[in-house]
């Protein structure tokens, strides 16, 4: 019998984007899905607007109890900050009647600039110019959010030059002050007196007024320790074409391989490959590439495998999978897979890396001991010649052939698997199916979908299961799924609110 998943919740048969058979994921599956792997940008299959819309969609079929928590998963969990705006405001013009929607606003807004994208979105979506509508569970969820910030929190944003600032914030949120410092904090914020706070934002302004040297202004943020994590590592470039001295390089790669800094910072692992990408081949720059190394192992520590296990580890490398996981990112999400793939690799000791496009090829000159972004670069190389269709049924069709039992195959995919490829014969389900009859009957499928469309090739039961994202949190998933046999739509309803 199988261990999970032992009541599947998909029946629904449907076709894919590429016409193969597929099965269409429940509501909230799909919901999950589409969350953990958006950045409300245009995707290979489906714009922008498209996922706002299908979003909505799925808000209003889903259960108002797994939205909410669903919200604060990715919020708190994937560091999302966009999405979990949305799922808010969206449900809270579904549901009232409770303080479900005070609950979740105040278990998304980690920063004070939160407060006014909710309020910017509601807005927008509502079609009201006036916010002293907003539903009251969600005025309620607001007010609460201002009491979770101090003077430093809110200076810190409220120079930003957007269509709803602090001070329109305050007018439609009415929060009421505890006390007499707050009172006072409340005023400034509503008279724009709040003190500027120094952030590495502000310094960069006031030095381009006062002329400074772009080495001074640097070097100054550096040694101040107030330069955050993560706009550390996306300016290093800038830090070395200042150029800092070598002395503020080394402080630099310190700062960057501190492992309590990496996990503070939740960085998805791609924006340690693509920092690397950026940073010029210099002696300083290798310096600070070594470092970067470092700091995407820290990122990986939390990732589990059990070494008794076997694992085979697959990217898609097909033409959709080209596509870029936002606007602003030069990142694809094939290069999302070959990160990933790489950190399973560095925390395996028995395992294979394979790619799959129009071909199938596994990769057998990776060496742990080379570094992770040396696999990342050896998968991507490979990654080159072996077409742009989604032949996915090869993977476990040259296992089958092979005859070699694995524990837990990872295939990182968008998920529109061709139907079986220029030769015919089984696809994915079918050679999944015979693989469990033939070769390891316990053997795990664990499909990792990182564009977030509403469908998988394989029904999600019997060892077979779907993720979504680009986090390693997604690891961590897995591990806390094994340990009971929950599925992810159960584990995040288990999440308290």
């Amino acid at each position: 019998m199988s261990k999970f998943n032992k009541v599947s919740k998909q029946s629904n048969v449907t076709t894919n984007h590429e016409g193969a058979k597929a099965y269409k994921n429940s509501p909230e599956l799909e919901l999950y899905s589409l969350v953990a792997t958006s950045l409300l940008s245009d995707k290979f299959y489906e714009s922008a607007d498209s996922q706002i819309q299908r979003l909505k969609g799925l808000v209003e079929k889903c259960d108002p109890i797994f939205v909410a928590k669903l919200a604060k998963y990715a919020r708190n969990d994937l560091n999302l900050r966009s999405v979990p705006v949305m799922l808010t405001v969206e449900l809270s013009k579904l549901h009232n009647g409770d303080d479900l929607i005070r609950r979740m606003t105040n278990s998304i807004v980690k920063r004070t600039d939160e407060i006014t994208e909710i309020l910017s979105y509601w807005k927008t979506s509502s079609g009201k110019d006036k916010l002293s509508i907003l539903p009251k569970q969600l005025q309620k969820g607001l007010q609460d959010s201002f009491y979770k910030f101090d003077e430093y929190q809110f200076g810190k944003y409220a120079g930003n030059r957007k269509d709803i600032n602090m001070q329109d914030a305050i007018r439609w949120v009415h929060p009421k002050a505890k006390d007499e410092k707050q009172n006072e904090l409340f005023n400034k914020i509503s008279k724009n007196e709040l003190d500027t706070p120094y952030t590495w934002e502000t310094e960069l302004t006031k030095a381009g007024k006062e002329n400074k040297s772009k080495t001074q202004v640097w070097e100054e943020l550096i040694d101040s320790g107030k330069l955050p994590y993560m706009a550390l590592i996306r300016n290093l470039r800038n830090i070395i074409e200042a150029p800092v001295s070598r002395n503020h390089i080394i402080k630099v790669a310190s700062l960057i391989e501190d492992e309590k800094s990496v996990l503070k910072s939740r960085m998805f692992p791609f924006r340690f490959y693509s920092a690397y990408q950026e940073v010029p081949s210099t002696l300083e720059g290798k310096v600070l590439k070594d470092s970067l190394e470092i700091a995407l192992k820290h990122s990986a520590k939390n990732i589990l495998l059990n070494e008794n296990e076997s694992h085979l580890i697959v990217t898609d490398v097909s033409g959709s999978m080209t596509n870029k996981v936002s606007e602003k990112s030069k990142i694809t999400y094939r290069e999302v897979g070959y990160v990933l793939s790489s950190l399973l690799f560095s925390r395996a000791r028995f395992v294979d890396v394979g790619i799959f496009g129009t071909e199938y090829e596994l990769i057998n000159n990776l060496n742990k001991n080379s570094g992770v972004f040396s696999t990342i670069e050896k998968i991507h190389k490979a990654g080159t010649r072996l077409g742009w269709s989604t032949n996915g049924h090869l993977i476990i069709k040259n296992a089958l052939e092979r005859k070699q039992s694995y524990d837990n195959i990872f295939i990182f995919t968008d998920l529109e698997i061709y139907k079986s490829g220029v030769y015919g014969g089984l696809n994915l389900e079918g050679y999944w199916k015979k693989y469990q009859s033939e070769v390891n009957p316990n053997a795990k499928l664990y499909l990792f979908n990182l564009a977030g469309y509403g469908t998988t090739p394989v029904k999600i039961q019997d060892n077979c299961f779907m993720f979504a994202g680009w986090s390693e949190k997604v690891f961590n998933l897995i591990n806390e799924i094994k340990k009971d046999g929950r599925e992810v739509v159960n584990y995040i309803n288990s999440i308290e609110l």
